[in-house]
């Protein structure tokens, strides 16, 4: 921000910011108590308020020449504007941690920011906007997601582990639309981004109606099981007795036989998709 001159400034940046932030936080958690929500949301304020400053500084072109279009925005603009969205954020989620926060809420705050930037992107692709006001979508609607998951989580209590394993649905969504749009390479780049768009969305609303809280929670933080039981958590769907749950999909290695390609047996990893118990 200051445009010091040479490498030896940043290199004394790099080497007293790591350990002073570092005791500035161990003494700010020592005065107080706080739980790992109150911590987390506290963190991500910090880095989202940061992303926030220097998404905002190229949107509106901070410091640029006014007289020509599309120039970038002054550097120094830049980065003065993400010091202050970063430190604006961890100010406001120090006050916000004041009440309690759940790990859960503080998940699907952060997942829902994420996921909010996501559709932004991807809506504002699916519009054909321009570059601008794609980064602005971005921007709006990822904090639009922060809000939402903020509420959701709340309202509904949700545990850290099912915002994550609902997430997970979305993640896998995801990349199953990315694979679609692989293999049918549309010609329009509005297809190509509403395609992973809705599988996300799908995989979401799937990850939400297949996941269930259980009993058992920590103080302050309810648990989160499969709609399956446990021992079927290892394919990507589990089901169990009528009932279908998202799991992660845990690799093992196996033997194969090839006897077109080399005659012999190799080994390969298999992917658990589906594991029924009847």
């Amino acid at each position: 921000m200051a445009d010091a001159d040479g490498s030896e400034p940043y290199g004394i940046g790099l080497l007293l910011g790591g350990p002073a932030g570092y005791l500035a936080g161990r003494a700010f958690s020592r005065s107080r108590s706080l739980s790992v929500g109150q911590a987390r949301t506290i963190s991500w304020a910090g880095t989202w308020g940061t992303w926030q400053g220097l998404g905002w500084a190229h949107a509106l072109e901070l410091g640029a020449d006014r007289g020509c279009d599309y120039c970038d925005p002054d550097g120094n603009a830049v980065v003065a504007t993400a010091l202050a969205g970063g430190l604006a954020g961890i100010l406001a989620g120090g006050l916000l941690a004041r009440g309690e926060i759940t790990e859960g809420t503080a998940a699907s705050t952060y997942l829902g920011s994420l996921w909010g930037a996501w559709v932004g992107l991807a809506g504002a692709n699916v519009l054909d906007l321009d570059d601008e006001a794609t980064l602005t979508s971005t921007l709006l609607v990822g904090n639009a997601g922060l809000l939402a998951g903020a509420l959701v989580g709340s309202r509904f209590n949700l545990s850290s582990r099912r915002a994550h394993m609902i997430s997970l649905g979305g993640l896998i969504g995801g990349f199953g639309g990315i694979g679609i749009v692989l293999i049918a390479q549309p010609s329009s780049d509005s297809v190509g981004f509403a395609i992973p768009l809705a599988t996300s969305a799908a995989g979401l609303v799937l990850g939400a109606l297949l996941t269930r809280e259980s009993a058992g929670a920590a103080n302050g933080e309810s648990s989160a099981s499969p709609a399956g039981s446990s021992p079927l958590a290892g394919a990507l769907l589990n089901g169990s007795g009528g009932r279908l749950a998202v799991g992660v999909p845990m690799p093992f290695p196996t033997t194969v036989h090839d006897p077109e390609r080399t005659g012999r047996r190799h080994t390969a990893w298999n992917v658990p998709l589906l594991r029924l118990r009847f």
